[in-house]
Order: C-alpha cells, then sequence, then structure tokens
C-alpha cells in the first residue's frame, strides 16, 4: 500500500468510517512505514492499544476496608452525637426571664414616670448644648449679610 492510500484510510479512521479488517490493515502498513514523521503519531496510537489490550486487571479488592474505621464513618457519629447533645440542651426547661412586669398598676405608674423623668432630664441636658448652635447661627448670618 502506498502512503496516500494509507492517509486516505487514516482519514476514514478518524472520521469512524473504517471496518476492523481495515484498522488492522492500516496497523500492519503503518509498522512498514517506520521512517515516515508524519506517521509516527498514528503508530505510536496503534503500538499502544495494541499493549493495552494485554494488559489485566487484578482481582477486585473489596472497596471499603473493614480492619480501619475511616474518617468518614468517624465524623458521621461525631456530627450525630453533637446533634444529640444540641436538641437535649435546647430541650432544658429554662428559667423565666424577669421582662420588667409589675403585677399593681399603681406600682407601673410610678416606675413608668421615674423613667420618663430620667428621659426627660437627659434630653434637657441635651438641649442645653443647642444654646451654641443657636450663636453660631446667629454669627452666620451676620457675615453672610455683611457679604
Amino acid at each position: 500500500m502506498e502512503l496516500p492510500e494509507i492517509k486516505s484510510l487514516l482519514k476514514k479512521y478518524e472520521e469512524g468510517a473504517t471496518s476492523l479488517s481495515d484498522e488492522q490493515r492500516l496497523k500492519e502498513e503503518l509498522q512498514k512505514y517506520k521512517d515516515e514523521p508524519s506517521l509516527y503519531a498514528y503508530r505510536q496510537m496503534f503500538l499502544f492499544f495494541e499493549k493495552e489490550q494485554s494488559v489485566t486487571l487484578p482481582d477486585k479488592e473489596p472497596v471499603f476496608n473493614r480492619e480501619k474505621p475511616s474518617v468518614i464513618w468517624m465524623l458521621g457519629i461525631a456530627a450525630s452525637i453533637a446533634i444529640l447533645i444540641g436538641v437535649f440542651v435546647n430541650s432544658l426547661p429554662s428559667e423565666k426571664e424577669e421582662l420588667g412586669t409589675y403585677e399593681d398598676p399603681e406600682i407601673a405608674m410610678q416606675k413608668t414616670k421615674e423613667v420618663l423623668h430620667l428621659v426627660a432630664r437627659y434630653m434637657n441636658h441635651g438641649a442645653q448644648d443647642l444654646k451654641y448652635l443657636d450663636e453660631f447661627e446667629k454669627t452666620k448670618n451676620k457675615i453672610i449679610t455683611i457679604k
């Protein structure tokens, strides 16, 4: 077989249009053209296929090693224990927090007045600082009117 025929057969091979007998003939012909650099890659490919056909897989080994516990198995147990502890801690009865409520309306009114007086005192203290802003505003207006 001549070189153009081999190249045409290689094109058919790349397109998947060859039969098994064509591929066998191509393999034999590629061995004859050892000095042709354009066929080197194809020759190596067919040698690889031949070599890999003779490879056999070893006997099946078990996927999981039962002798040593795997890390994933231990992490699963640790996560389960953490979830159980979380559920247990959340299910414990907690002490009721005192929300500051009063049963007697008179005492509630008195405490409300005390809190409002405290708020008013702090607000009045803040209002004293606003006097300085009023002075600043007056001075600023004088300067603007002069210009």
